[in-house]
């Protein structure tokens, strides 16, 4: 019985107006058929042409139709041509209240501008450390250090650095660090509903890269926290 009430039945939009066009195109054509020389019959017989004619425009759109709702169905937000708009994920993190779960390659730019430990940092520089002040969990997944080029390893150490400043305040949200054993390949920013997804390129600077922000709901970011969720239990820190 509990597998009846837990079937969902999705119509779409388009599936929607397509039948309401056959209904009415047949509602409209019967009464013209019956009663053709009448003043209603009449109506009803411009109205049924202009329904076909408006069935045969849906049916040339039906295409457009059926992609605007295969992105919603994606829960699509905003296709990001690069992710060096600082802005953009700092009013993310502003809105934060439970949770933000990170996976990249170093983590050097997400550090500095949002979480700058020196005395007199502005406020637009403090949002991660304020976010963990109202309580705001945050994981971090990285490359370990032999993962990354020589060029990054500077970068590597940097993070960890601040990280260790970072945890020796007391914030009441927590924050946790865990290295996987592998080449970066994804790039994955989410604060609570939100979900920012996207490729990690070897050569091109991740701020350079497109990204996908999606609600965590969508089909398509669950794949990518379900990657996140299995590195992170996988890894004893």
């Amino acid at each position: 019985m509990k597998q009846i009430f837990d079937v969902q039945c999705k119509i779409k939009l388009s599936q929607i107006i397509g039948w309401s066009l056959v209904v009415a195109t047949l509602v409209s054509g019967t009464i013209y058929w019956f009663y053709p020389t009448s003043l209603w019959g009449m109506v009803m017989g411009s109205l049924t042409a202009g329904l076909i004619v408006a069935i045969i425009q849906f049916l040339m759109a039906k295409r457009e139709y059926e992609m605007l709702e295969k992105i919603e169905d994606l829960e699509l937000v905003k296709v990001l041509y690069n992710r060096d708009d600082r802005t953009y994920y700092e009013n993310l993190i502003r809105k934060s209240n439970k949770s933000i779960k990170v996976m990249g390659v170093t983590a050097k730019r997400f550090f500095e501008h949002f979480a700058d430990t020196h005395n007199g940092a502005p406020d637009n520089a403090r949002v991660l450390l304020v976010a963990m002040e109202r309580g705001v969990n945050v994981q971090i997944l990285l490359p370990h250090e032999d993962f990354l080029p020589e060029d990054k390893k500077d970068a590597h150490r940097q993070v960890k650095h601040t990280l260790q400043e970072i945890q020796r305040r007391n914030y009441t949200g927590k924050i946790e660090i865990k290295y996987f054993l592998h080449t970066p390949a994804h790039s994955i920013f989410m604060v609570d509903n939100n979900c920012i997804v996207g490729p990690v390129f070897e050569r091109v600077e991740s701020k350079y890269t497109p990204a996908l922000h999606l609600k965590k709901d969508s089909p398509f970011a669950v794949k990518y926290l379900e990657h996140f969720d299995a590195e992170w239990k996988s890894l004893n820190g």
